[in-house]
């Protein structure tokens, strides 16, 4: 639910800068298209906020943990169930415990300790090309504008390349980090 949110806040706040922007071409010159999609944004940004309001109130409604107790109502857990509650939260300790790893790692490479994890989750969820090239994976991540924030990741890439890691299982290759030269 609150990723619904998140993401219903984010798609509004498009439109209303599309809205800014159609608003900015009517006071140029009228223009019955731009009457009609001013219109038509209008209608989608107020449907965006009903969204976000009718999700919002449900999200109040609910519990913010559930207990699998409560879920099984009484029954038995199989033991495939418990198998994959175990796995899936074996899954989230090392998700957390690695992130928090990486975090170790990045301190040295960014100053300001307030925004530490926000830069660093900036980086990691940066979109790029992953090409294998004889037994070496390289991950190139797309140009970063903030310079600050590009320096820093880039650190961070000569850190983990400098730690030589490889990939286990059939593979065995090693990964190597960086950030593309040019925008």
């Amino acid at each position: 639910m609150k990723k619904a949110i998140k993401a219903l806040k984010k798609e509004a706040e498009a439109v209303e800068k599309d809205i800014l922007f159609v608003k900015a071409k009517l006071e140029k010159r009228q223009d019955k298209r731009l009457v009609k999609k001013l219109s038509k944004l209008n209608k989608e940004l107020e449907e965006r906020r009903n969204d976000i309001a009718n999700f919002e109130k449900k999200l109040l409604t609910l519990p913010d943990k559930v207990s699998i107790v409560e879920l099984l109502h009484g029954k038995t857990m199989s033991r495939c169930d418990l198998e994959k509650k175990k796995l899936y939260d074996l899954m989230q300790f090392m998700a957390y415990h690695s992130r928090e790893r990486l975090v170790e790692i990045f301190r040295d490479s960014y100053n300001d300790h307030r925004d530490i994890k926000k830069v660093l989750d900036m980086i990691t969820r940066k979109s790029g090309l992953v090409k294998l090239v004889g037994q070496t994976l390289m991950v190139m991540l797309e140009w970063i504008d903030n310079r600050k924030h590009r320096q820093a990741a880039e650190d961070l890439c000569r850190k983990l390349n400098q730690k030589g890691i490889r990939m286990a299982g059939a593979l065995n290759v090693k990964l190597s980090f960086h950030i593309a030269r040019i925008p």
